[in-house]
């Protein structure tokens, strides 16, 4: 475009990308170990990094590979055919997306990485690209319409691709860590004793997906009578582990509002914000449906690249 003409299916077209970290750049400043980034392979570009220079450049990191003397506020992503989901891009929302305390790249931050990278594309160029149509009958060629609508192609492939490859990521990591999984399938099937709870308070069929997760992580951590700790079939350790944790730490932000008084007898309020706790921080929202993904904790992924 920069030439003065655009070419259909160009395959150097680009969908640039930059972020404001401003409020990140402390966190990194004061990682004295420097282990932030090395172990979120943190890649903060210019458009210097994609770019020979034919002159000498001012000494410094012109690389983009992160150096607390040199943090950006601003780094600038290009995807192109060869990358679409452009080096160190998803590194850096999953720093983002990382938990208190997390050192490294976890399962959990990568997935919710995912959703809202595809909702930052979504909102940046989603139906932002519309072809206009030339029906010029006198057979006069709008060469600024034809490079317009050349352009808006080219971006709108990218975008496509770049949705197309998050969508395929997002599956492949799902499957290699089904295990590590918890949707509500697996509760009607595998719980089988809570389900039965909820059924004689006859409320199962009215409580919202949240909800059912909120009071099946109660049920199992502090089951009520006549029910024993190991009356449920299916306790995975790691809720019950992060249910502990919790009740150490401030979870007035995760109040619960739909709690109906037949639960109120069985559990507490602070109790009903612990389990939303473990579960919001734990979690994904999967798909257009928005279905609960509930995430294995401490699920370390040593590199995005086996993926990408």
């Amino acid at each position: 475009m920069g030439y003065g003409f655009t070419i259909r299916g160009n395959e150097f077209d680009t969908l640039l990308l930059s972020l404001n970290i401003s409020k990140l750049l402390s966190d990194l400043q004061n990682d004295d170990s420097g282990k932030l980034i090395e172990n979120f392979n943190l890649f903060l570009p210019t458009l210097e990094s994609y770019t020979n220079s034919i002159v000498d450049r001012q000494p410094g990191n012109n690389d983009g590979n992160a150096a607390k003397s040199e943090l950006i506020a601003n780094p600038i992503y290009i995807s192109n055919i060869n990358h679409i989901i452009p080096k160190g891009l998803l590194e850096l929302y999953c720093f983002i997306n990382r938990k208190d305390k997390e050192e490294h790249i976890s399962l959990n931050s990568l997935l919710n990485s995912i959703n809202d990278l595809r909702k930052s594309l979504n909102m940046k160029y989603k139906n932002k690209f519309s072809v206009t149509n030339n029906n010029d009958t006198d057979n006069s060629i709008n060469y600024n319409e034809i490079n317009s609508n050349n352009y808006k192609i080219g971006q709108l492939n990218l975008y496509n691709l770049f949705i197309k490859n998050l969508k395929n990521l997002e599956k492949k990591l799902l499957k290699i860590y089904r295990k590590n999984l918890i949707i509500k399938k697996d509760l009607v099937k595998k719980s089988i004793e809570f389900n039965e709870f909820l059924n004689d308070l006859e409320i199962h069929d009215f409580i919202s997906n949240e909800l059912y997760f909120i009071i099946w992580i109660l049920y199992i951590v502090s089951p009520p009578p006549p029910a024993s700790p190991e009356s449920d079939s299916f306790r995975p350790d790691w809720i019950i582990a992060k249910f502990k944790e919790y009740t150490k730490t401030d979870t007035a932000e995760y109040e619960v509002h739909d709690i109906t008084p037949v639960l109120s007898k069985y559990w507490g309020h602070t109790e009903f914000q612990i389990a939303n706790k473990v579960l919001l921080e734990n979690s994904y929202l999967k798909g257009s449906d928005q279905e609960i993904i509930l995430i294995e904790s401490d699920i370390i992924i040593q590199s995005l690249e086996e993926f990408l």
